[in-house]
């Protein structure tokens, strides 16, 4: 699918979609709490209706939505499928595989990029408490039962390790603990899974570059109204700094997500935001050059891309080294589009200096299957003295199905 956008001045008032990241832990609690849990203002996403499938075919659970109301009917042993369809989502097959060890042969399949990201620290884990790991092109197969003990990981791969085995461990007979080799990246991600934990009965220690999980603990059936998501309305907050004026609806002002850094970083750089409860207001402003450390936010760096190719000066987008493996280079698919459209973009092992200018000129760039960098050219559409056409934009349906349909709603249209 091709979308050619054209500039126009955004305006008006988007709700935001669940976050992506509570509902996958959210999914996965109530998958494990005996009994009904909802999970209200819920939306499916091609990577969430990757974890609902693979909850089902482990046995764990059913799932049925109405409207915005999933129910999970929790807790249950059924024998379930050897082979989980994970898509292209990392979140599930790195949420679910500790908890698919339960004696049983599974084995977890993917596309794109999906199985060629990092898995190290798992086969590390299997082979230390003899667990067969088997990683075969888009295939890892697994049989064995996880035993409670002291887990070192590296902090700096994935925060979706440590969530893995924070969801899992609290079920087994004794605690365990998991002690970091390297500092935490993305401890954002770490704390929404405590988080939603707790809303479920579970109880977890952070302390320092170490966690502590009491066991045995059993999760219990909760009521969640899933909040905004801030890693999808960065992009509109991007937006709105640079050539206009939004309201965005239902956003927790206290949330943990990590992606929260990029409405202080536009406070900071000269964007006026207001806030009313749940709705921010964001309003164009004279933005400044900036210079972010991304480590705890790697998902908004190709939004951060387009802000700092939209800022006359030079921005640097530093410790971005983990993007590149996501489901693009995302250094290198925005240094490539964003270069596409007049930008002069310099890429390091793990950064990008943008030399911004204010304006884009027009023309054809490609998302790289990436959901992010197309929302991210959307945006960079906003900038741009002729239409930008984005080929294969379906991929935003991998966060954001809705997408297209909220530019709409601000104000876009195509050319």
């Amino acid at each position: 699918m091709r979308k050619t956008l054209r500039a126009f001045r955004p305006a008006g008032t988007v709700r935001m979609q669940p976050s992506k990241s509570v509902l996958h832990r959210a999914l996965i609690c109530a998958a494990l709490a005996p009994g009904e849990s909802e999970l209200l203002n819920f939306a499916w996403s091609d990577d969430i209706q990757a974890t609902a499938r693979c909850l089902e075919d482990l046995g764990m659970c059913h799932i049925s939505v109405s409207g915005s109301v999933c129910t999970v009917q929790g807790g249950l042993n059924e024998p379930g499928r050897p082979e989980l369809d994970c898509g292209e989502s990392g979140s599930t097959v790195r949420f679910l595989l500790p908890l698919a060890l339960d004696g049983s042969e599974r084995t977890f399949v993917g596309r794109g990029r999906l199985m060629q990201r990092p898995f190290a620290p798992y086969a590390d884990i299997c082979r230390e408490q003899d667990i067969r790991f088997e990683h075969e092109g888009d295939r890892i197969t697994v049989c064995g039962s996880l035993l409670p003990g002291t887990f070192s990981l590296p902090g700096d791969i994935s925060s979706q390790f440590i969530t893995g085995l924070l969801l899992a461990l609290p079920r087994l007979e004794e605690p365990s603990a998991i002690e970091l080799e390297t500092p935490l990246e993305s401890a954002g991600y770490v704390e929404i899974t405590r988080s939603v934990q707790e809303l479920f009965g579970v109880s977890t220690e952070a302390h320092g570059d170490s966690f502590r999980i009491g066991a045995p603990q059993s999760y219990r059936p909760a009521q969640l109204a899933v909040e905004g998501d801030y890693s999808h309305a960065t992009f509109f907050a991007v937006a709105a700094a640079l050539a206009g004026k939004l309201e965005i609806a239902g956003l927790n002002p206290d949330s943990v997500q990590g992606d929260r850094a990029v409405f202080e970083l536009l406070s900071r750089i000269g964007a006026d935001l207001d806030w009313n409860g749940q709705t921010v207001t964001v309003t164009k402003g004279d933005l400044q050059p900036f210079d972010m450390d991304v480590s705890q936010i790697p998902d908004a760096v190709p939004a951060l891309s387009v802000l700092a190719a939209g800022i006359n000066g030079t921005s640097h987008i530093r410790n971005a080294g983990r993007v590149r493996l996501k489901e693009s280079d995302r250094l290198q698919a925005m240094a490539e589009e964003l270069a596409r459209l007049g930008v002069n973009v310099e890429q390091g092992e793990d950064s990008l200096t943008v030399h911004g200018t204010g304006r884009l000129r027009g023309g054809d760039v490609e998302t790289h299957g990436d959901h992010r960098v197309a929302m991210a050219l959307a945006v960079a559409s906003l900038l741009a003295d002729e239409p930008v056409v984005i080929h294969n934009a379906e991929v935003v349906a991998k966060s954001g199905p809705q997408f297209f349909r909220e530019w709409e709603i601000i104000g876009g249209t195509e050319a």
